[in-house]
């Protein structure tokens, strides 16, 4: 059997591995922290250097735009449609801290969380209303 672990995002590895640290009792701390500070030393950066890249918020900047996680042309409309974090992308966060924007139509809708985010870009037509009228018109992209 595989280990799940095994593909885990280096990024949360480092987190849960300093969090460790922190939670350790005495005696198992000083090991955890020496294996925090071979990491450093193999990236070449100081432990408070990785810490705070461990523990920092990540920034989205697909194509250079502030707060965009990734954009593509979906297959329904034609369109390209846009998943941003709503306050590094300077967009309400207030319905959800996650954008989809119809960037042909500048529609967009909060989601709670990146996962249903991305289930939404494939087909804008369910929630951009110009992408729907085109496409309930012509069957076809806008």
């Amino acid at each position: 059997m595989a280990d799940s672990r095994r593909n885990a995002d280096p990024r949360r590895a480092l987190r849960e591995l300093i969090r460790a640290a922190d939670r350790a009792l005495p005696e198992r701390r000083a090991a955890i922290q020496a294996a925090i500070a071979r990491a450093a030393e193999c990236a070449g950066v100081s432990v408070t250097a990785l810490r705070d890249y461990a523990l920092a918020p990540r920034q989205y900047d697909f194509d250079g735009l502030a707060g965009c996680v990734v954009r593509r042309r979906s297959r329904v409309t034609g369109t390209l449609a846009g998943l941003y974090q709503a306050e590094q992308a300077g967009m309400d966060a207030d319905a959800g801290r996650w954008v989809t924007v119809c960037e042909d139509h500048s529609t967009c809708v909060n989601h709670a969380t990146l996962a249903h985010g991305r289930a939404h870009m494939g087909d804008p037509s369910m929630w951009c209303e110009v992408c729907r009228d085109v496409h309930n018109e012509t069957g076809k992209s806008s």
